[in-house]
């Protein structure tokens, strides 16, 4: 709607700001409910699943930046966007559905904290 001009009135436009401002933390609330008493293990699926968010994925962001022919600005917000930690959304799939929840929230939880130093990396390289 945004992108084709559409202005919503007054009173839809306030709940789904309402919404919008809290995303943010309830997201953060939810992936603490999501890890309460859950211990992170270290596997195979653990280490695939982070290696892909945190390694392929931007690398996979930087091939297509160039093939694109991106300018250094964009190539160095793509690549950042590609390193950025992985959501919480397949680990509350899984909760969800009792499929893969022990993967998912470990990937989830050691990916982000790998991710800050692999972000990092990423912003020094790029820089």
């Amino acid at each position: 709607l945004s992108l084709a001009g559409v202005q919503l009135p007054h009173m839809l436009s306030m709940p789904i700001e309402m919404v919008g401002k809290v995303a943010g933390g309830l997201s953060l609330f939810a992936l603490g409910l999501l890890f309460y008493g859950e211990r992170p293990t270290v596997n195979i699926q653990t280490c695939t699943n982070i290696s892909i968010k945190n390694l392929i994925q931007p690398a996979m962001m930087a091939v297509a930046g160039l093939a694109f022919g991106l300018s250094h600005s964009l190539m160095q917000q793509v690549i950042i966007i590609g390193a950025t930690p992985s959501a919480i959304a397949a680990g509350m799939f899984a909760l969800r559905s009792d499929t893969y929840i022990e993967p998912a929230s470990s990937s989830i939880l050691l990916g982000t904290a790998i991710g800050v130093v692999t972000e990092g990396i990423m912003i020094y390289l790029i820089s």
